[in-house]
């Protein structure tokens, strides 16, 4: 998973919220106990022990979805940018030396966090997954006859499920992604980039030129992989 969290250190007085889950795997757990290993836990002679997990949401883990485009980065800076909170400005020395993720703990404040985190009023805050080569084909052309697979770096195989093996496929052409983005000021600012690979099953790739002998070559690169699933 990717998350988003909002908690409370027992002997602080600010929320901190953050995101975690960015590289896959378990490292979203990873991010939480570090939390607990710094603050320790509560006990009944140490009060000021401990952290509090107050909100937890987040979004599946999808390798095809960049970090700047993930729903939790997103909606962090969503939440960063609404609060706007002048650290050089700040008279009481509450936030000096905090980040912009941390805010004074009062219900309102923790309210206001959460109705952030669950407004789902503006769509551009969902995963932009980089769209893949066929769906753009079909926005801008077919395959030429000169497009052929150069080569195959990686696979993954789920580790449950009848899914198939998809592979990462570099290609001699490359092809251009439209991506739109939510600015500072609210408006949308479209990017284009330029992108080489595709993940592609065995089958797939079976049918584009140089797809055979870049799938006989990786497979026996990787002879010793068992998790081919074609």
């Amino acid at each position: 998973m990717r998350c988003l969290y909002v908690l409370k250190a027992n002997r602080d007085d600010m929320f901190k919220f953050g995101i975690a889950g960015l590289d896959g795997g378990t490292s979203a757990y990873g991010r939480l106990l570090q939390y607990v290993n710094f603050y320790g836990k509560q006990t009944d002679f140490n009060q000021c022990s401990g952290v509090q997990l107050l909100y937890l949401v987040g979004t599946k883990y999808n390798k095809n979805v960049e970090t700047a485009n993930s729903w939790v980065f997103k909606k962090e800076k969503y939440i960063k940018d609404h609060f706007k909170i002048d650290r050089i400005n700040d008279e009481n020395g509450l936030y000096a030396g905090r980040g912009r993720e941390r805010l004074e703990s009062t219900k309102a404040n923790l309210n206001k966090i959460i109705r952030l985190i669950n407004d789902t009023s503006n769509k551009t805050f969902d995963d932009v997954e980089t769209e893949r080569r066929k769906s753009e084909r079909i926005k801008q052309s077919d395959l030429v006859e000169s497009d052929h697979v150069v080569k195959i770096t990686d696979h993954y195989t789920a580790p449950t499920g009848k899914s198939k093996t998809r592979y990462r496929v570099h290609w001699n052409r490359p092809y251009i992604i439209t991506e739109k983005k939510r600015t500072d000021k609210g408006g949308i600012e479209t990017t284009r980039k330029s992108v080489s690979t595709t993940d592609e099953t065995a089958k797939k790739i079976m049918t584009y030129t140089g797809g055979h002998e870049a799938l006989a070559l990786y497979h026996k690169t990787h002879a010793s992989s068992n998790k081919f699933r074609d």
